[in-house]
């Protein structure tokens, strides 16, 4: 599922943070996932082609991306984003 950019390597992940005091708690790399599918989930517009925009996630694509990944999302102790950055 990674893109490039000017050679630059986007990886996409899942992250989250505890609702209580906003700190880190961990991530999961989305590598598994293709770019279409995650832009189909999170209705993703035209103007973000390559989902580089941190993106909320809502029950909905909670649900769908456990089924997915096989993992627990608890929305009521984290907040979830799926996030991008690049690596050389």
């Amino acid at each position: 599922m990674n893109n490039k950019i000017d050679n630059i390597e986007l990886i996409r992940v899942l992250v989250w943070f505890n609702k209580d005091n906003d700190d880190y708690v961990g991530e999961y790399t989305l590598n598994i996932l293709d770019i279409n599918e995650l832009k189909k989930i999170f209705n993703v517009t035209d103007s973000d082609e390559q989902m580089i925009n941190c993106y909320p996630v809502f029950v909905e694509q909670a649900s769908y991306l456990e089924s997915l990944l096989n993992i627990e999302i608890d929305l009521e102790k984290y907040d979830y984003f799926v996030e991008c950055y690049g690596n050389k």
